[in-house]
């Protein structure tokens, strides 16, 4: 590494700095309410999500910002909050999103409903498939009842991973990762 990047990166917040909301808001508040010393984005994101609406609805339906050809390289904050809340949800977004996910270190829930429409880059007919899933699902919610409760283990663990030290250190080393790589292709 270059003296350049080294001196760079120093300039970078710190993993406190960066992730401070993951870690000063306890886990059994679930991401309810985050004190005034936090971010403003992520006070945003807590403060402003209707976190109540997780607890009428058995799974979310996420749209992300991005529905394309194109294959997906990224995941927002969409997805995060049904992760945070830990509920199930069908991602409606970019082929190729849900290995994203998963290359995060997530579980999806291909054990219950079939992911392949993931792999489709048409989006008309990606659109469907996701659609035929979505109905799936709620086929299978009005009709089993138990059907939540593995559903619920797979919730439980992305929500344990998200807020684990793990997971925000893998943040950390991946964002100076690429910064260090952007840096270098300026050189």
């Amino acid at each position: 590494m270059t003296a350049q990047i080294q001196a760079a990166m120093r300039l970078l917040p710190s993993q406190r700095e960066i992730l401070d909301w993951f870690s000063e808001i306890p886990t059994e508040e679930l991401f309810l309410s985050v004190d005034e010393s936090h971010s403003d984005e992520a006070s945003a994101l807590v403060n402003n999500t209707p976190w109540d609406f997780y607890a009428l609805s058995d799974f979310s339906i996420v749209t992300e910002s991005s529905f394309s050809r194109e294959a997906a390289t990224r995941f927002t904050e969409k997805t995060l909050k049904s992760i945070l809340a830990a509920h199930p949800w069908v991602v409606v977004g970019d082929s190729f999103i849900l290995q994203v996910v998963r290359n995060m270190g997530f579980k999806t829930f291909g054990e219950f409903i079939d992911e392949r429409y993931d792999t489709v880059s048409d989006p008309d007919h990606r659109f469907l498939l996701v659609c035929e899933q979505i109905a799936l699902l709620n086929r299978e919610l009005s009709s089993n009842e138990g059907y939540l409760n593995p559903l619920a283990e797979i919730c439980r663990f992305n929500q344990e991973l998200l807020l684990s030290e793990r997971f925000r250190q893998k943040l950390l080393n991946d964002y100076h990762a690429s910064l260090a790589r952007a840096l270098q292709r300026c050189h």
